[in-house]
């Protein structure tokens, strides 16, 4: 059992080293994230950081552009998103929001069955949505 306990830590331990774009604060789901990064590049350039510590004015260093640099962090709401039922959607709908800041108070924007939408997040350690 000793072994086994040892194997998950290594495991973790490798899983966490491997996963790309940011910090340890970021792979063990801190509410600062990077931003989703959608260059297209023919090159890789120099890296601008090497950690969150070499960025100045609350930005964070990500993987941006083909290169680590310094970006303003995308700011997630805490919670998490109900789960979607596992149905084909019949009528899709525009979504009404794109990221958490969009929604009032405490919601969070998440997926839904055919739109993404405001709800009330769940938080963990219980079993119901909390309303605000």
């Amino acid at each position: 059992m000793k072994t086994f306990g040892i194997l998950v830590l290594v495991s973790l331990m490798i899983f966490l080293g491997e996963v790309p774009g940011g910090t340890l604060e970021q792979k063990l789901g801190r509410r600062e994230i990077c931003p989703t990064d959608r260059c297209i590049c023919l090159r890789r350039p120099a890296d601008k950081c090497t950690d969150d510590s070499s960025c100045k004015g609350g930005k964070i260093c990500c993987f941006s552009c083909c290169t680590m640099r310094c970006v303003n962090p995308k700011r997630e709401k805490p919670g998490k998103c109900p789960r979607v039922p596992p149905m084909p959607c019949l009528k899709f709908q525009p979504d009404e929001c794109k990221v958490d800041a969009q929604c009032p108070r405490a919601q969070k924007c998440c997926e839904r069955l055919c739109n993404r939408a405001c709800v009330n997040p769940i938080y963990r350690y219980s079993n119901f949505s909390m309303s605000t």
